[in-house]
């Protein structure tokens, strides 16, 4: 039996992502120099996401608190990640470059066999 296409299955799942969604930043962030009060090294990782609502049976059972929104990301170009300490930029924030962006509580990379086909966020909104 031969392996399993997951490339194709990316590809897909991106297309859906793009078409269904809207443009969005990982804002990874700097660190904060207190002497100069300037903030280096950050990084911007643009994206496609689609929000939603959690379920109520979602909510039940877990730490979802009101006002999270499930966010499903596009995988991210190679080498890249999404972590606890980023922040997702969508909207009318991406606009403004000093935008801080909504606080990412849960991560979970969708990764079957070995291949990133998008992300999934909780999100504090």
């Amino acid at each position: 039996m031969g392996r399993f296409p997951y490339g194709v299955l990316r590809r897909e799942a991106s297309k859906l992502i793009r078409d269904a969604g809207q443009p969005a930043i990982i804002r990874k962030l700097g660190s904060y120099d207190g002497w100069t009060g300037e903030e280096t090294g950050g990084e911007d990782v643009p994206c496609r996401v689609v929000v939603s609502e959690y379920s109520l049976r979602e909510r039940e059972s877990s730490l979802i608190s009101q006002g999270d929104k499930k966010v499903l990301v596009s995988a991210l170009p190679s080498g890249k990640t999404v972590g606890l300490a980023d922040r997702l930029v969508i909207g009318d924030e991406l606009s403004d470059p000093q935008a801080r962006g909504h606080e990412i509580s849960n991560v979970s990379e969708i990764n079957p066999g070995g291949t990133s086909i998008a992300w999934e966020l909780q999100v504090v909104f």
